[in-house]
């Protein structure tokens, strides 16, 4: 059923199935941008998917070199995608809701070797949103900028968050 390497399982087949994000960053990096809107559109986090996006295009862009004919192409692509994360994050009136979408990570349930029983609870991804977006050499600059995503980070400065040992409850007075 897999390959094993070292004793482990590496691949399954119950393993393969793509998801919308996987089909829109197939989008992405084969530069077609209309498609990877429609599949987009599909996922159930579009937010991080955008993101991805606008973070993946950068990679194109940067191993490209902005002497070759699609650095600008893919440059804009880029900012297209991040654009769209905007979009969702903009569409957030509520601030904790906001927050809760930027800093969560999403678990799922994985089967054990055989596939017929819940066998662990694994993260999605090893960052959140937020994360994604301040990641690499090309961070989603428009997009941390964003209301939302700046008062998630003055609540960190703040110690407002549910690990902190220390939270500043009001302004200081010299």
């Amino acid at each position: 059923l897999g390959r094993q390497v070292t004793g482990k399982v590496i691949l399954s087949k119950g393993g393969l199935t793509p998801t919308w994000i996987d089909l829109m960053m197939w989008a992405v990096v084969v530069g077609e941008d209309r498609l990877a809107r429609l599949l987009w559109r599909k996922t159930d986090q579009p937010m991080r998917a955008a993101i991805m996006g606008a973070q993946m295009a950068n990679k194109i862009a940067d191993r490209l070199g902005v002497d070759h004919l699609k650095y600008n192409d893919a440059i804009d692509q880029a900012a297209l995608y991040e654009a769209w994360a905007i979009e969702v994050l903009d569409g957030i009136n509520d601030p904790d809701l906001a927050v809760a979408l930027l800093t969560v990570v999403p678990k799922r349930n994985v089967g054990d070797d055989t596939g017929k029983s819940v066998g662990r609870t694994v993260y999605m991804w090893k960052d959140s949103v937020m994360d994604q977006a301040c990641a690499g050499n090309a961070p989603c600059r428009a997009f941390v900028a964003r209301t939302n995503c700046q008062n998630l980070l003055t609540k960190f400065f703040n110690g407002d968050y549910s690990s902190s040992k220390v939270k500043k409850i009001g302004r200081a007075h010299v």
